[in-house]
């Protein structure tokens, strides 16, 4: 079973990463604080070992807002945009944990 946690913004995000662990991560580019590649970093600098690094998910509002190509070069694992299918969003967690 999985557990999901909300978070509104990615100050919160932070915080949370300081009292849970996740096994991946789903964040929008665009968030309410920061962009989504300033929380990718700020969450990069905190595990620096690459072999225990979260997996980040990008979630973009439309492909004119960001590609694949740029999260991938910004350093996120994945990349979907909206709408967002349940079976691909499922199948993308699902690649980055190994199962």
């Amino acid at each position: 079973m999985a557990e999901v946690v909300e978070v509104a913004s990615g100050f919160k995000a932070l915080f949370q990463l300081t009292r849970f662990s996740p096994s991946v991560i789903v964040c929008n580019i665009r968030l309410p604080d920061m962009m989504g590649e300033e929380l990718l970093q700020s969450i990069r600098l905190k595990q620096p070992d690459a072999s225990q690094q979260i997996p980040v998910i990008a979630v973009a509002a439309g492909n004119r807002e960001f590609s694949s190509a740029e999260a991938s070069t910004a350093g996120f694992d994945g990349f979907l945009s909206h709408p967002i299918d349940p079976e691909q969003l499922v199948a993308e967690i699902l690649s980055l944990v190994g199962r």
